[in-house]
């Protein structure tokens, strides 16, 4: 050993430049290799923190030394993805799988983008990425992500909450997840456990003014004003022309009686924003308690035209009504029905969304009531998903199609509200189903 040593050390001496030529090139190789690896783990860090600016910046960096890498692609889909930029995500998908051949990530990611994108996917791909949360694989977080989002894109709450706990379980700190979990909470009528999730993204990332806003919410709903106040403030301070934050305030100042105060807000909401419902309500409150019932009205009226199924200002308008006298009974009799058609058109929608129906097999009625109550409510993508959903399940069921012709009738798309029509006549041969004349 000893003289195999004296050897290369003789050798090292004799060339001493191509020594220094070796070693400079493997500290640049180690060096770039480090670098390389930071980059990642930064595009990676940036991503979860929802920085999607500065983990592209990484994954620039990184492609220009390391073109033919399939990791930074992946990350660049999902970067894509989170931002709602589908066809990009799958530009990027392709140049990973192009570079790196297929891998269990980027099926994974594949699958995500399937749930996410809005085309009824979700229940078809949900079991792949169940499976990839029972085996604990490093995506696991994503691939919940994904799911929930795209349960609460369709109004399906409850099994959003199944993915956002398990999401909540792998990552018990994450902001995003708890603001998302609130949002459903109040949703499936838990204000009690969505004031605490906000509360606690809130504490985690006080920068966010999404939870923190909806907390202020909540609070005046349970008439905490005192403790919403402090949250409005911050938002309008950070975004001075924040409406909902504006309303909430107006509303604080209406409950801490500063009448003057509480209208100079929700009139500089109205100006820019004429027909903002919760704006035209509070507007009728401060009214109703300053001036008149009379005063009131328009204001109650022009809230239920922009939202015909805000429930609050429907029952404030049949107490408004009835202040009036003898007059207006006949009008307060016809408001306290319709009321009453909202109350039980919410609790229906309530409850078959809560049955957990999704896009599989089975009958179409289910969806189909479903899309007709949101196409009531003036939700028209809503009911645009839930009325698919029912044709995917029943291609040709007549009052599906139906039920499209009027939805597209109303979304002033005449192609697709005729096609509808004459497959809903073409079904259901006896009845007239032309389109009413625009």
């Amino acid at each position: 050993m000893a003289s195999w040593l004296r050897r290369v050390w003789q050798r090292v001496r004799q060339r001493p430049g191509l020594v220094l030529g070796a070693s400079l090139l493997l500290v640049l190789v180690l060096g770039g290799l480090g670098w390389d690896a930071y980059q990642v783990r930064a595009a990676r860090r940036a991503v979860r923190e929802e920085r999607f600016a500065d983990a592209s910046r990484c994954l620039q960096l990184r492609w220009a030394f390391w073109p033919r890498s399939a990791e930074p692609w992946l990350l660049a889909a999902r970067i894509h993805r989170l931002n709602n930029e589908y066809e990009a995500a799958e530009a990027a998908l392709d140049r990973a799988r192009a570079v790196g051949g297929d891998s269990e990530a980027l099926q994974i990611e594949w699958l995500c983008l399937r749930a996410q994108r809005g085309k009824g996917e979700v229940d078809e791909v949900a079991p792949g990425l169940w499976r990839c949360v029972q085996s604990n694989h490093p995506d696991s977080a994503w691939a919940l992500e994904a799911m929930a989002r795209a349960y609460m894109r369709d109004a399906r709450f409850l099994p959003a909450l199944v993915c956002l706990n398990k999401w909540l379980e792998l990552q018990p700190e994450t902001p995003r997840a708890l603001e998302w979990r609130g949002w459903a909470n109040e949703h499936v009528q838990r204000p009690g456990a969505a004031m605490r999730d906000y509360q606690k993204a809130v504490e985690l990332a006080p920068e966010r003014w999404g939870p923190r806003l909806r907390l202020a919410n909540l609070m005046l709903q349970v008439a905490r004003h005192l403790d919403a106040l402090p949250h409005l403030e911050w938002v309008l301070r950070e975004q001075p022309n924040n409406l909902e934050a504006k309303i909430g305030l107006g509303k604080c100042r209406f409950y801490q009686g500063n009448f003057d105060e509480a209208i100079r807000l929700l009139d500089e909401v109205l100006q820019e924003s004429p027909e903002e419902p919760q704006a035209l309500f509070f507007r009728a409150k401060i009214e109703t308690a300053r001036t008149s019932a009379r005063a009131a009205e328009p204001y109650l009226r022009r809230a239920l035209r922009a939202d015909p199924y805000l429930q609050e200002a429907q029952y404030a308008l049949v107490q408004c009504l009835r202040a009036q006298g003898a007059a207006k009974q006949k009008e307060a009799v016809r408001a306290l029905a319709r009321w009453n058609e909202i109350k039980a058109d919410s609790k229906r929608l309530t409850e078959l969304l809560n049955r957990g129906t999704g896009s599989g097999s089975g009958s179409p009625e289910v969806p189909l009531e479903i899309g007709e109550l949101f196409l009531r409510m003036n939700q028209g993508r809503l009911a645009e998903h839930w009325l698919q959903v029912a044709l995917a399940r029943g291609p040709q069921h007549g009052p599906t199609h139906e039920a499209l012709a009027r939805l597209y009738q109303k979304l002033d798309v005449p192609e697709k509200a005729a096609l509808h029509a004459r497959l809903a006549r073409e079904a259901s041969p006896s009845r007239d189903l032309r389109p009413a004349p625009r």
